[in-house]
């Protein structure tokens, strides 16, 4: 019975261990409107961590930075025809009939780059999630560039909504 939970518990942490260190884990963050509580996920959906954050006067803490939810002017995208473009290419090929969609959270910094990418709508599928999460992050730099979110007249971090539809075939 010993050996048995011994085994158990290391077999845990070895899962943990490699989700951590590869692309097999996911951020889904269900935001509400005095805080967020970000849970990572890995593809067995098995909860690896959880962190619950304040949000105040529409400002959160976040990985060293202070982001806000709503800032005077919003984070845009300089490459808005081609980003859509190559999503619509990219989320194609599931193999379901119908079309689901994922919504996604990005932190944009004050330096127009996409730091932290959120799960805020899963698609129900923890594939597909990671998929719009992957693809995201692994743009070409040049397709990367923000115009950051402004407040006060100044750059500032910020959070910007992606919906996502992935296509049947």
């Amino acid at each position: 019975m010993r050996t048995t939970k011994i085994y158990l518990i290391i077999s845990l942490i070895m899962i943990m261990l490699h989700s951590l260190n590869g692309q097999n884990t996911a951020d889904y963050w269900d935001i509400k409107s005095d805080r967020i509580t970000i849970k990572t996920c890995n593809e067995s959906n098995l909860v690896i961590n959880t962190e619950t954050i304040t949000i105040t006067d529409n400002t959160f803490y976040y990985n060293n930075m202070f982001i806000y939810t709503h800032p005077e002017t919003n984070a845009s995208y300089l490459h808005g025809k081609e980003l859509f473009m190559l999503m619509k290419d990219s989320l194609r090929g599931i193999s379901s009939s119908i079309s689901v969609k994922t919504v996604v959270c990005l932190i944009i910094s004050d330096t127009g780059k996409i730091v932290d990418i959120g799960i805020v709508k899963s698609s129900g599928e923890f594939a597909l999630d990671l998929r719009a999460v992957n693809f995201l992050k692994n743009l070409s730099p040049d397709l990367l560039t923000w115009t950051p979110a402004y407040k006060n007249g100044k750059p500032v971090n910020s959070t910007y909504y992606i919906p996502l539809t992935f296509y049947g075939q």
